[in-house]
């Protein structure tokens, strides 16, 4: 349980960060009804199978409910696996040549630091390795 509560925190972090927590919020609001009718379809078989007599039959329709689920939603899956993978490699790219316009825009301070080419090169080639 701390893990998903660690989880959910840099999610929140990392949306607080981009600026997205609306497109977040819209998103969880979208898929609150499905997760919770989803939920409440395993949470009454798993408790059918508390009884030993009928744990067979719970795991069955168990496995069944989440074949089912693979079968529906399969191609959601792989498609936002796929662009998961894709873009942060893409988005990083663009941020580190600066040709992004979701690339953060440095603070101005008192004191002003500039980072060189070279560090900026050395970066991306870390990056690419």
């Amino acid at each position: 349980m701390p893990i998903l509560l660690i989880f959910a925190g840099l999610i929140l972090i990392v949306s607080g960060y981009r600026r997205t927590v609306p497109a977040l919020a819209g998103q969880l609001k979208d898929d609150a009804v499905a997760f919770a009718s989803f939920g409440a379809v395993v949470l009454i078989v798993g408790f059918i199978g508390i009884s030993k007599s009928m744990r067979p039959l719970s795991n069955v329709f168990l496995v069944l409910i989440f074949v089912v689920f693979f079968l529906r939603n399969g191609t959601h899956i792989a498609s936002g696996v796929q662009d998961a993978l894709k873009s942060p490699t893409s988005k990083a790219d663009a941020i580190l040549n600066g040709t992004s316009e979701a690339a953060p825009q440095p603070q101005s301070s008192s004191s002003s630091s500039s980072v060189s080419p070279e560090v900026v090169q050395a970066i991306a080639d870390i990056w690419s390795a």
